[in-house]
């Protein structure tokens, strides 16, 4: 399979990609920082569904396409997080990664989640906008679970007084017909605007 790489036209290398081996065929990235090529330090937080497969080797389709967002919109860094850290290029495969941590002895699913959701949190609460494209659950991913913790992120976001930003893209409407954030992968990205969240728990 063909390595994806990231592209020098929009981006000058990788700054931070923190990455934990859960299992031999397990990791978790928690976070993945770009140097943008703007001269500037304005940055511009992401939190997507899950990693595909960017490193600081090789990049993967959705990180090189809203590097290429971003850096067309003017920052100079771009952060990625996930709602779910683990690496898998397809997210209907998440819940296996769940059934197998949880058979792990020296792993907790739930302190993972919490570990990963500080470190958005942490790190949100420094960006110049933060933009929220973590899309509906797959089939096999609860979704009270996905609430749990699209919530504790919005959450947080009124708490800190962070406004939050969405995709806006070709579709006539901001969000799914779940009400999710779109993710970037499929649609014409056009810009983003403001997630109203004054009577909205998405």
């Amino acid at each position: 399979m063909r390595t994806i790489k990231y592209n020098p036209l929009y981006c000058t290398g990788i700054l931070k990609c923190e990455i934990e081996e859960i299992s031999d065929s397990i990791q978790a990235r928690y976070i993945l920082s770009v140097k943008l090529n703007h001269d500037n330090n304005r940055t511009i937080t992401f939190i997507l569904m899950n990693p595909s497969k960017a490193t600081t080797s090789a990049s993967d389709m959705t990180v090189n396409k809203v590097i290429k967002f971003a850096y067309n919109e003017g920052y100079g860094k771009a952060l990625f997080f996930n709602l779910f850290p683990f690496y898998e290029t397809h997210s209907n495969g998440l819940s296996n990664i769940f059934n197998t941590i949880r058979r792990i002895d020296n792993h907790d699913l739930d302190k993972i989640f919490e570990k990963n959701l500080n470190y958005i949190k942490h790190y949100m609460s420094k960006a110049d906008k933060v933009v929220f494209g973590w899309g509906d659950p797959s089939k096999n991913i609860s979704e009270s679970l996905h609430k749990k913790l699209t919530q504790s992120i919005i959450d947080h976001c009124k708490k800190m007084n962070i406004t939050p930003y969405v995709f806006k893209t070709h579709y006539q409407s901001l969000l799914t017909l779940k009400g999710s954030p779109r993710h970037p992968i499929r649609p014409r990205l056009e810009g983003i605007v403001p997630l109203d969240m004054s009577n909205s728990t998405t």
